[in-house]
């Protein structure tokens, strides 16, 4: 792992924006790209169970586009895919809260009115203010945990 090689700290977008969202609401939905829901929604289940988040978890929905072609149709085409979906999980699976989970969807919604609206966690935006937050209060992962 990164963590056992560095000495600042090192997180992933998805461990640091599931944390938040369990941290911020009642029940979330993940907003996943590519359009494979099966073998997405296993994953984040899993990634959910791992992380202790997974009693919240309401629904993952998918994109349909991969974070290729997330970055490349980026403006309001893409947006409105994203505000699509995460309306229907507010709406039909009742979810309070959103993760966009894939690092091309950082900043997309970030001047959306969407995201005044509804709680939207943003992956990317998370884990670069998370590592901010830890490196300005001299915080870095445990040694103690990697010695074996």
């Amino acid at each position: 792992m990164a963590r056992e090689r560095v000495r600042i700290p090192a997180v992933g977008f998805g461990e640091t924006a599931l944390t938040y969202a369990y941290f911020l609401s009642h029940r979330f939905s993940i907003l996943a790209a590519t359009a494979d829901l099966f073998r997405k929604k296993t994953t984040y289940e899993r990634l959910c169970l791992e992380y202790g988040v997974l009693d919240k978890l309401v629904s993952v929905r998918v994109l349909g586009h991969s974070p290729l072609g997330i970055v490349s149709k980026r403006g309001e085409a893409i947006e409105e895919i994203f505000v699509e979906q995460i309306r229907k999980a507010v709406k039909e699976d009742l979810a309070d809260t959103v993760v966009l989970t894939c690092g091309a969807m950082s900043g997309c919604l970030q001047e959306h009115e969407i995201c005044s609206e509804e709680l939207v966690v943003d992956s990317g935006l998370v884990a670069i203010n998370f590592i901010e937050s830890l490196l300005n209060l001299g915080l870095s992962h445990s040694k103690l945990g990697h010695l074996g």
